[in-house]
């Protein structure tokens, strides 16, 4: 399993082994979670979900993703389900969903 939390990044050849893990991550899931705010690889990760039809949540911390100015049309996707409250509730809508 891939933790990008460990990952050190010193030089563009970094980036790249980064890149590969990273992709070859979201490709291999069975369900894309996205925590918004995101950071700036997160709109690339979401892409690669929405290609490879995977189960996608996005975990929203606050309600900017529903204003206009600031939010993606992609987020609006109706394969998209984006979740508000805390992560006990995500926990479990992602669970129940995939129990089905």
């Amino acid at each position: 399993m891939y933790d990008w939390t460990t990952s050190k990044v010193t030089d563009l050849e970094d980036l790249k082994k980064i890149a590969i893990r990273e992709k070859a991550a979201v490709m291999n899931c069975d369900v894309f979670i996205m925590i918004y705010p995101a950071g700036k690889s997160s709109n690339t990760e979401l892409g690669l979900a929405l290609a490879a039809n995977r189960k996608i949540f996005i975990y929203a911390t606050n309600h900017d993703i529903l204003d206009v100015a600031k939010t993606s049309s992609f987020y609006q996707l109706p394969e998209v389900t984006v979740v508000f409250g805390n992560v006990t509730e995500l926990t479990s809508l992602v669970l129940h969903d995939n129990i089905e």
